[in-house]
């Protein structure tokens, strides 16, 4: 008789915890899914202000590559100027056409 009860309670305990695992593992499932759904919608937005931070630096890299052509520019002009108002070192006088 005392076999019987413990071996009721024993099969008792291991279906409810079988059904226990269960609803663990189905809730898990559940909130994985979530976190998938999370995770690419963050994928979406951060490729979004990839693509948004790329098109501002174009404008950018104009501006500076514009930037660094005036400044070369204004080199040439400074040594083409320098080469006209400079006296020559022998003496004489730089011919002109």
């Amino acid at each position: 008789m005392e076999g019987e009860i413990i071996q009721t309670i024993v099969a008792a305990s291991i279906t409810l915890l079988t059904v226990l695992l269960i609803v663990i593992g189905v809730w898990l499932v559940l909130i994985l899914k979530d976190i998938r759904k999370l995770t690419g919608g963050a994928t979406r937005i951060i490729n979004n202000v990839e693509e948004f931070t790329a098109k501002l630096n174009e404008p950018a890299n104009f501006v500076s590559g514009l930037v660094q052509g005036l400044e070369k520019g204004i080199e040439v002009i400074a040594l083409i100027k320098k080469f006209f108002t400079q006296k020559p070192k022998d003496g004489g006088e730089r011919k002109s056409k």
